[in-house]
């Protein structure tokens, strides 16, 4: 399939499920159509049969019947406009749910490689670009084709003569229309472009407000953000000078079919072989031929914004989501990393190296190593947010491809060092009930939350501490009640008296549970059944924290460097 039927079938897809409104939408259409080629040839019929005859009484029937298609030409246009907007925002709004449901399934990599402005683009401009098109464009663009084939089939039987020299006019402004549809369509694309990269800086922008402000950044992202701004303006001014050459074209062309009709009606008229009516006629026709022409044009500058906006959906659609295939059942039993390499990029650098480890199911495993060793990256393969470059990861003895990512996140838990916090109330942080926590800890939200769970969190957290954040972040994973809990420098961000007490509430809710825990404060290692060091991404050390200071290695050196620190006589990691 190409891509430009994959685009048609997405569309499609979407605009199908409401048929039944479609099609009353048409038969709205039509009529629509019908009214508005009427009025014209009852002006005809009114002056060759009843003017010219002076039968004022027929003359009263035609201006009734005149006024007639004109009240339902109205009422017919308001109908339509009605259905049409009611399918498009039918349409739109299981587009954008659609669209919103699948980012949320898309691999951790690609939010890694893609600014959240240009996502948030899809489910804002795009749709409302697409949105345009389907409520003004797709019926009221068939309508005006219905329109532009019923008008010459009537100028047609009216006068042959006239209505070739309408048709080479009609000509004419086709073949120039095609010469400016690739123009538009690569200036649209540019502003598409643009905009998309510009509502990215915004959103990145702000989400680092307080860094601009704290280092006196502000001067510089607005310089930043002018160059973006001016690249949007360059890309738009092709737009305007394209649509200042191509609109006042159509209206010259319009103006000169009529001039010609009028040239051409006087020979004839001279030879006695055509009506005054018939003139009037054309003349109406000729106005009422070019507002659809001159619609088509406007609904192209539409086409040209849905069809760039519906490409970027279609590229996005193909990308490949995290993998829902395997097995739904639970996931227990032991860990096993097999010779796994990891690079982020596939260029060549490792995050891991070879990595061979068994974690045993129940177990309390110390994960230690300096910054950027890749101790994150061994819990991102395990939640299984990338996947292995080289090796394999093996649950209870099955690849951890067999599960679902369903699955695997349902069996962990984590508490990581990066929290986000939702604008919600603390409860819906919490992604449980209040019922559900444990006494100990709701007695320990309580202390710090004065409205309890029903607390609303502001944008970011503002209104929260760091350490309030982290209690939140801990909250929910005991709620999550995970089989394995990943703590990675869970208790950081709060004071030593109310780590102790976390630290009790959570060996009491996951004494026998698989626990992977990634401190910097080693104290918290000699609870560990087992510890393991990384360093550059190699697994280097493992054994109890009793081995490993005795071994005089990096744990060891980590180890003096922690205790002299705690003692006064250094920096603690």
């Amino acid at each position: 399939m190409s891509d430009q039927q994959g685009i048609l079938k997405y569309l499609f897809d979407y605009v199908l499920k409401y048929k039944r409104i479609v099609l009353f939408a048409l038969l709205l259409m039509l009529a629509v159509a019908l009214t508005r080629m009427a009025p014209p040839y009852i002006l005809k019929v009114a002056i060759d049969r009843y003017i010219s005859q002076k039968d004022f009484g027929g003359l009263t029937l035609m201006a009734f019947l005149y006024l007639f298609f004109i009240i339902a030409e109205y009422i017919t246009i308001y109908l339509q406009i009605y259905m049409t907007q009611l399918f498009g925002q039918s349409v739109i709004r299981d587009m954008r749910l659609g669209i919103f449901g699948f980012v949320l399934n898309l691999p951790v990599p690609y939010f890694d490689k893609t600014p959240q402005g240009k996502t948030h683009n899809y489910m804002t401009n795009d749709i409302e670009n697409i949105n345009e098109f389907i409520t003004s464009g797709i019926v009221t663009t068939l309508g005006d084709i219905i329109t532009i084939v019923g008008i010459l089939c009537i100028m047609l039987y009216l006068n042959l003569p006239l209505t070739g020299v309408v048709f080479f006019f009609f000509l004419f402004l086709f073949f120039i229309s095609h010469f400016f549809r690739k123009r538009f369509k690569e200036a649209f694309q540019a502003t598409r472009e643009s905009v998309s990269q510009m509502n990215g800086f915004i959103e990145e922008s702000l989400a680092g407000i307080y860094v601009s402000k704290a280092f006196n950044r502000k001067e510089g992202e607005v310089v930043k953000f002018g160059e973006k701004n001016q690249r949007y303006v360059e890309a738009f001014k092709k737009v305007i000078f394209y649509l200042s050459l191509y609109f006042p074209f159509v209206e010259s062309v319009g103006i000169l079919s009529i001039l010609a009709i009028l040239w051409t009606s006087g020979k004839m008229l001279a030879y006695g072989s055509l009506s005054f009516g018939v003139i009037v006629a054309f003349i109406e026709y000729s106005h009422k031929l070019y507002n659809p022409i001159r619609d088509l044009s406007e609904k192209y500058n539409l086409y040209q914004s849905a069809a760039s906006s519906l490409e970027k959906m279609h590229a996005l659609r193909s990308l490949e989501l995290e993998q829902k295939e395997g097995s739904e059942e639970a996931v227990t039993g032991d860990i096993e990393f097999e010779d796994v390499w990891l690079s982020y990029d596939g260029d060549g650098t490792y995050a891991l190296k070879g990595v061979n480890l068994t974690i045993r199911e129940g177990e309390k495993v110390g994960i230690v190593g300096l910054t950027g060793s890749g101790k994150t990256s061994l819990i991102n393969l395990m939640l299984g947010f990338y996947k292995p470059t080289k090796g394999e990861i093996r649950i209870g003895g099955k690849p951890h491809s067999a599960y679902s990512s369903d699955s695997i996140r349902k069996a962990f838990g984590i508490v990581s060092q990066n929290i986000y916090v939702f604008p919600r109330t603390v409860e819906e942080n919490l992604f449980g009930r209040e019922g559900g926590l444990p006494p100990s800890l709701q007695t320990t939200l309580g202390r710090f939350f004065r409205d309890g769970l029903s607390k609303t969190v502001s944008e970011d957290g503002l209104n929260l501490s760091e350490g309030e954040k982290q209690l939140i972040s801990i909250g929910r994973m005991i709620t999550y009640k995970p089989r394995y809990v990943i703590l990675d420098e869970a208790t950081s961000r709060i004071d030593r008296y109310l780590e102790e007490e976390v630290r009790g509430i959570i060996r009491s809710e996951f004494g026998t549970s698989t626990q992977m825990v990634i401190a910097h404060r080693l104290s918290t290692m000699t609870e560990m059944d087992r510890i393991i060091v990384i360093h550059d991404g190699r697994l280097t050390e493992e054994g109890t924290h009793e081995e490993l200071v005795a071994r005089k290695g990096i744990y060891s050196e980590l180890y003096a460097i922690y205790t002299r620190g705690k003692s006064g006589e250094g920096v603690g990691l």
